[in-house]
């Protein structure tokens, strides 16, 4: 039995010569259009459209259904935010005034600025005493002057205290 490729062969050679070479000279690319036919061309189908106000209505047709769904997705996007801003913002201005002054204390002893003070802040706290760094003074959560353990204390304290609070 033969495989693909030696079928192929034979069907070739069944085939006669002259008709192979002839069939090969018509897919030749030897035909070159003159820049003049082109322009011609051109011409005649720029005067078609103008003639026909159909045909150019119809490619601002096509435009616009192309994009008037994302237009219209812009503008749903805009009009939410023009709505919804106002309320978050307004949200934000209440909780910041309600702030207490216990929370301005929790902001003082969150260290990593999670939100709330947990065991984390003291943890945080304590690897940067024993790094050597210089803490910054509003570190020194006990006000003694001093950051040390005794404010990793206090914090760790105040993270296991039932009557924390969070920041919202």
């Amino acid at each position: 039995m033969l495989d693909s490729g030696e079928q192929r062969k034979e069907q070739e050679r069944a085939v006669p010569k002259a008709l192979v070479d002839d069939l090969a000279a018509l897919h030749e690319a030897g035909l070159a259009v003159p820049p003049e036919v082109d322009r011609a061309i051109l011409a005649v189908a720029r005067q078609h459209i103008a003639a026909n106000p159909a045909l150019a209505g119809r490619r601002q047709f096509l435009l616009l259904r192309r994009w008037a769904p994302v237009g219209a997705m812009a503008a749903v996007a805009v009009l939410l935010t023009l709505l919804l801003l106002p309320a978050r913002l307004h949200k934000a201005r209440q909780r910041a005034a309600l702030r207490s002054p216990a929370a301005v204390q929790i902001e003082r002893e969150d260290i990593d600025r999670s939100g709330e003070v947990d065991i984390l802040d003291a943890f945080a706290l304590a690897r940067h005493i024993e790094s050597g760094a210089m803490p910054g003074k509003d570190w020194d959560i006990n006000g003694d002057g001093v950051v040390d353990g005794e404010d990793v204390n206090q914090i760790a304290l105040a993270a296991v205290s039932l009557e924390r609070s969070t920041l919202q």
